[in-house]
């Protein structure tokens, strides 16, 4: 009994050993800012991850070339298109993840002394608020520019005269004193090409370029240009060329229009953004030949919810700070069946509130 006795600690003694091995209240969290001022305090925003979505839809304007008939007859091409035509298409489908301040989740962090790990377990944005632990995840932007739609238009080119001269002979009879003469007698006059002839003659000139240019290349000239005058000379020969051609195989335009649209996904859900026709390009409503073209957000991840900001208001962290772990959302965006495109975005509201251990 004697020596259990020595071995017992006084109770007082215990108490202190307790207490002194209990951490600190260093840090203090509050789920409410409202309250939160003064030099040692701190203020910070969890994520909340928005997702943008944009649809370019090109419209692809041909306009037939006035020598289109001509085209195969006088330059060998088949398929020039013979009559104006319109076609539209998907050209490009962007998913951009952008994180955000959310405006529910501002903490107040309170601390008697600076620790010495706040700086690295705080990894701030650019705004100063929002909480991205070790720049886990980065912010992406895009700049969308739209295509101004430019007119149509064919130079009027002449490169052979449109009027031809032509003469015409007529006879005349003159009497003499032996006989009858008769004498010949020449008219001018003025006629204008016809279509057939313009293109005939502009086809001839697109072949002289062509066998003008192969001689060029080939040194067959007497003057035969080298290195960056050789490159502008040729370059100029097919700049002609092709404005040359563009009056038998015609000329495409294209206007591009951008849809953009912002979501911020709590939890799997699909969305309709619009509806698509080839023929007739878009619609804001569901109209009969349209397809339509919607963004599905489906959740990878075993989620748990944040609680209501309301009851968090109550509670108060010691010695830890609170962080949001992102839930991998699927975010896919279709016409019917087929993937227009696709990405896994990591999204924080979806994602479960934790408490990260802060040394004292």
């Amino acid at each position: 009994m004697k020596y259990l006795k020595n071995r017992v600690l006084p109770f007082s003694l215990l108490l202190f050993l307790i207490i002194s091995c209990a951490p600190s209240q260093n840090i203090e969290v509050s789920k409410s800012a409202s309250n939160a001022g003064g030099p040692q305090t701190l203020i910070y925003c969890l994520p909340l991850t928005r997702i943008g979505i944009d649809v370019s839809v090109t419209k692809t304007t041909t306009k037939a070339g006035p020598y289109a008939a001509y085209a195969q007859k006088y330059l060998s091409l088949s398929g020039a298109p013979s009559t104006d035509s319109e076609v539209f298409e998907i050209s490009k489908v962007s998913i951009i993840p952008v994180n955000e301040p959310d405006p529910d989740q501002f903490y107040a962090v309170t601390f008697k002394s600076y620790p010495s790990n706040l700086d690295k377990i705080f990894s701030m944005t650019q705004q100063g608020l929002m909480l991205d632990l070790e720049k886990a995840w980065k912010s992406i932007s895009s700049l969308i520019n739209s295509q101004q739609r430019k007119p149509v238009i064919f130079e009027n080119t002449v490169i052979e005269p449109v009027i031809t001269e032509s003469i015409d002979t007529f006879y005349k009879t003159i009497l003499t004193d032996a006989s009858f003469v008769k004498v010949p007698i020449y008219k001018k006059s003025l006629d204008i090409k016809n279509e057939e002839d313009k293109a005939k003659d502009m086809a001839d000139i697109i072949l002289k370029i062509r066998k003008r240019r192969l001689k060029l290349m080939m040194g067959e000239y007497e003057y035969h240009p080298e290195g960056e005058a050789l490159k502008v000379i040729v370059k100029e020969l097919n700049k002609q060329e092709e404005e040359l051609m563009s009056n038998f195989v015609g000329k495409k335009v294209k206007e591009t229009r951008h849809f953009a649209y912002s979501f911020t996904p709590n939890g799997s859900v699909s969305k309709e953004l619009l509806w698509f026709s080839e023929q007739n390009g878009v619609s804001e409503t569901a109209k009969g030949g349209y397809n339509a073209i919607s963004a599905t957000f489906t959740v990878k991840e075993n989620v748990v919810m944040p609680e209501d900001p309301k009851t968090a208001e109550k509670t108060k962290a010691l010695n830890s700070i609170y962080f949001r772990t992102p839930a991998i959302t699927q975010v896919s965006v279709k016409i019917g069946n087929n993937i227009l495109a696709d990405a896994k975005v990591p999204v924080f509201q979806t994602g479960k509130i934790q408490q990260l251990p802060v040394m004292p």
